[in-house]
């Protein structure tokens, strides 16, 4: 994996020096698309700074590429920020303008935000249509490395469905090619086949992998090694090895608690704690786990996970005869679900809304798109 953190002093650097230059240029904008994207995973609102500034800078420049990479960056941080209808119009400018300046990257950046949006929103076949599409692409150019992230892109989405053939059939063929590119990116595709084969019942084969995952993993890589101790003691549940399960499900969480871990995963391991703990009778460390799963997924605003823990702590209390703890919990758990059903239309609506616009705006694009084309560069423009 490459140096995140220096890569960005570079980039730093590098802007700064263009800053000194009598006027922008059109280096300075491509450096600080190439400070967008690497700043996208470790600090989304100085990555939207950066982005924000190389869109208008482009434009006045009229440096188109640096324009189209600008939008299909910020589509992408815009989305992450849930920023939804915003995303979606800025994606379609992006794939709209990468289409004309026949960049097959940029446009797979934007149909890739796209896919992400509609399975997000729940519209699964609209979200498989942009994936197949954007493979068709991959495949097209030769690009395996795409090709192969696409098809872990599938799997996800089938994942998500409960469709576990058809995500382990996609999650195969991406590990192939991974391991054919020597992309380290097998490592976490062992790791989804063993998830997706402990859900089918197939705990020998999926141990197997999720050991081999656990044990190419690079051990400063945090995030990836609690999702791997996950797995794996997830398989040793199911297997009946408590003390393994016990183990790995205790590290996954205390890595993914750390200031460099994440804490979706610390509340996927709180929640198999309390499963394994129960499996064990031991049903006071099962609330202990459940109540800090709640806590910590309503603190990151997780809520599927918030929802599942509460309906846990539903049944653990019903069994106990304390009706007020189970109806205190199903009333949250209600609520949850609620919130996160009228997410879910408030986002097709988002959808729809964004479609529409884009429509009236499709005209206007190519129009600026003319009127672009046509003006000649001025190297050094009045501001």
């Amino acid at each position: 994996m490459l140096n995140s953190d220096a890569n960005i002093t570079q980039l730093e650097e590098l802007i700064a020096e263009l800053r000194l230059q009598k006027a922008p240029s059109t280096q300075l904008i491509d450096a600080l698309n190439e400070l967008a994207q690497a700043l996208s995973a470790v600090d989304i609102q100085r990555a939207l700074e950066a982005s924000k500034e190389a869109h208008a800078l482009a434009y006045l420049l009229r440096h188109h590429m640096g324009l189209a990479a600008s939008l299909a960056r910020l589509s992408w941080l815009h989305l992450e920020a849930g920023a939804f209808d915003k995303a979606v119009i800025e994606a379609h400018q992006a794939q709209f303008m990468a289409e004309q300046l026949h960049d097959y990257v940029l446009t797979t950046r934007a149909i890739y935000v796209l896919a992400v949006a509609q399975r997000i929103a729940g519209n699964y076949a609209k979200a498989e249509t942009h994936w197949r599409h954007l493979l068709s692409l991959a495949q097209s150019n030769n690009d395996a490395a795409r090709q192969a992230n696409f098809l872990n892109s599938l799997g996800c989405l089938f994942e998500d469905q409960r469709d576990f053939a058809r995500a382990l059939d996609h999650y195969r063929q991406a590990h192939g090619i991974f391991v054919q590119l020597n992309d380290t990116w097998h490592i976490l595709a062992k790791n989804n086949m063993a998830y997706v084969m402990t859900r089918r019942g197939q705990h020998d084969e999926a141990q197997e992998l999720a050991q081999q995952a656990l044990h190419l993993c690079d051990p400063g890589w945090q995030v990836w090694r609690a999702l791997f101790l996950h797995t794996l003691g997830v398989v040793h549940m199911h297997m009946e090895e408590y003390d393994s399960a016990r183990s790995e499900l205790g590290e996954s969480l205390s890595l993914s608690l750390s200031p460099a871990g994440r804490k979706t995963t610390a509340v996927e391991a709180l929640i198999d704690i309390a499963r394994l703990e129960l499996s064990n009778k031991r049903v006071p460390a099962a609330y202990d786990a459940l109540e800090q799963a709640v806590n910590l997924a309503a603190e990151i605003k997780a809520l599927p996970l918030e929802a599942q823990a509460h309906k846990m702590l539903v049944r653990l209390h019903a069994n106990a005869r304390d009706q007020d703890g189970a109806d205190r919990h199903h009333d949250a758990y209600l609520t949850i679900q609620n919130k996160i059903e009228l997410k879910r239309i408030e986002r097709h609506v988002g959808l729809m809304r964004a479609e529409a616009k884009v429509a009236q705006l499709r005209p206007v694009w190519l129009q600026e798109s003319r009127q672009l084309a046509h003006v000649p560069l001025d190297p050094y423009p009045t501001f």
